[in-house]
C-alpha cells in the first residue's frame, strides 16, 4: 500500500514538472510575440511621421506653385478685363474646393486602419490529480455518566415580626431612659447656673422688682458745684460749719459690674511670670485656677481706658464639685441687650461702657481678640450653658 502511494506521488511530481516546463515555454513564446508587436508599432509610427512630413512638403510646394500661377493669371486677366465682385467670389470658391479635394486625397491614406497579426496561444490543460483516499479507523469513546448530586433542601423558618417589635420597644425604652438620665445628670452638673436662670425667670414672671442696687453705679453723676461759705473765727463754730463730703468710693481691687444681672465680679490679671515660655497645657491650668476667683482680663489685650479691645472671659457653668464662687458668673450673660450698661473699676478708676453688639461665634474664632482703633470692651463665655459648643460675645463701647 505504501509503495503504491509513493509511485503515484512520483508520477504526479513528474506531471507537475512537465506542466511547469510547458508554462515556461509558453511564457517565452508570448514574450517573443509581444516584442515583435512592439517593434512593428514602432516602425508604423516612424512610417506615419515620414509620410506626414512628405505630404506636408508636397502640399506647400503645390500651394506655392498654384498661388504663383493664380496670381500671374489673375494679374494678366485683371489687366485686360478686370473681374467683377461676383466673379472673384466664384474664383475663391473654386480654388478652395480644389484645394480641399487635393488635401483629402493626400490624407486619405492616413485614415486607413492598421491591422496587426493575430497571435494564437496554445491551450493549456492542467493535469488532473487523483489523490488516494485515506481511511481512518473509527474510535468509539466510552460513555461517561455524571453522577447526580442531590443538594439538601433548606426550609426557611417563617419570619415573625413580633421579636422585631419587642426589640424595638426595648430599644425605645432604653433610649428614653438614657435621655432622661443624661438630662437629669446635665442639670445636676450645671445646677448652680440653671438655678440662677430659673430664679431670674420666676422673679420676672411673678412681677417682682428686679432693679439691682448696682444700677446707680452706672449713672453718670455730675460734679457738685462748690460754693464758698463764711468761716467763723470761733473754733467751736468752725466744727459745726464743716460741710458733708461728697466723695466717690472705689473698690480697692479691679471689678466688673453688670447692673442688669446684679453682678459684681473681681477682674484678675494673669501673672506674666506664668506666661513666660509656657505651653498650652500650663496656660489652660493657669486660666482655670484664676477663673475660680473671678473673671480673667486676657493677657495681651488693652487695659480699660486705653485704645483697643479690653477682652474679659468667664465661666457660664462648670463642674458642680469644683471649688470657687465664680464658676457660673456669666450664666445669664445672654440677657444683655444693646444699650445696657457695664461698669469697670480698674486701677481705682471708673469706666462706663454701653453694649453695642451681641453675637455667637465658633469656639476657634480668634477674630474677637482684634484690638481695633476705638475703646471697646468684649465679654466672652461658653454657650449654651453647660456646653462647650460655641461662644457668646458681648461687645460694648466706652462712654466718655
Amino acid at each position: 500500500m505504501d509503495n503504491a502511494h509513493e509511485s503515484r506521488l512520483q508520477e504526479l511530481e513528474a506531471m507537475v514538472q512537465r506542466f511547469m516546463q510547458e508554462v515556461q515555454e509558453l511564457e517565452s513564446y508570448v514574450q517573443d510575440k509581444v516584442q515583435k508587436i512592439r517593434h512593428a508599432e514602432t516602425e508604423i509610427r516612424k512610417i506615419k511621421e515620414t509620410f506626414k512630413q512628405e505630404v506636408a512638403m508636397e502640399v506647400k510646394k503645390e500651394e506655392r506653385g498654384l498661388a504663383a500661377k493664380t496670381v500671374k493669371s489673375v494679374s494678366d486677366s485683371l489687366v485686360v478685363n478686370p473681374p467683377s465682385a461676383a466673379t472673384l467670389r466664384s474664383w475663391r470658391k473654386q480654388e478652395t474646393s480644389s484645394l480641399t479635394e487635393r488635401l483629402a486625397d493626400k490624407f486619405a491614406i492616413l485614415k486607413k486602419p492598421v491591422s496587426f497579426p493575430k497571435i494564437s496561444l496554445p491551450k493549456l490543460r492542467a493535469p488532473k490529480f487523483h489523490l488516494p483516499r485515506l481511511h481512518f479507523p473509527q474510535v468509539r469513546l466510552p460513555r461517561f455518566h455524571a453522577p447526580k448530586i442531590r443538594f439538601p433542601q433548606f426550609h426557611l423558618p417563617k419570619l415573625s415580626l413580633k421579636p422585631f417589635w419587642i426589640g424595638l420597644r426595648h430599644l425605645t425604652r432604653a433610649a428614653i431612659f438614657s435621655f432622661l438620665l443624661f438630662t437629669i445628670g446635665f442639670f445636676i452638673m450645671n445646677a448652680n447656673a440653671y438655678s440662677q436662670i430659673t430664679m431670674a425667670w420666676l422673679t420676672q414672671f411673678s412681677g417682682a422688682s428686679t432693679e439691682s442696687p448696682l444700677t446707680d453705679l452706672a449713672a453718670q453723676q455730675a460734679a457738685p458745684i462748690q460754693e464758698l461759705f463764711p468761716v467763723s473765727n470761733d473754733k467751736e463754730d468752725q466744727k459745726l460749719q464743716i460741710p458733708d463730703l461728697n466723695l466717690a468710693v472705689t473698690p480697692p481691687d479691679n471689678r466688673l459690674i453688670i447692673p442688669k444681672l446684679n453682678k459684681n465680679i473681681p477682674i484678675l490679671d494673669t501673672d506674666p511670670a506664668k506666661l513666660a515660655n509656657a505651653d498650652i497645657s500650663v496656660l489652660e491650668d493657669s486660666f482655670q485656677e484664676d477663673l475660680k476667683n473671678g473673671v480673667i482680663h486676657f493677657p495681651g489685650t488693652a487695659n480699660p481706658g486705653e485704645i483697643g479691645n479690653v477682652f474679659i472671659t468667664g465661666h457660664s457653668s462648670y463642674y458642680l464639685w469644683d471649688e470657687g464662687d465664680y464658676k457660673d458668673v456669666f450664666a445669664r450673660l445672654n440677657k444683655l441687650v444693646v444699650g445696657d450698661d457695664i461698669v469697670v473699676y480698674y486701677n481705682q478708676q471708673k469706666y462706663t461702657y454701653k453694649v453695642r453688639e451681641k453675637r455667637e461665634v465658633k469656639k476657634d474664632d480668634v477674630s474677637i481678640l482684634e484690638q481695633g482703633d476705638g475703646k471697646t470692651l468684649t465679654l466672652m463665655t461658653c454657650t449654651p450653658v453647660g456646653t462647650n459648643l460655641r461662644r457668646l460675645v458681648i461687645v460694648a463701647e466706652q462712654v466718655e
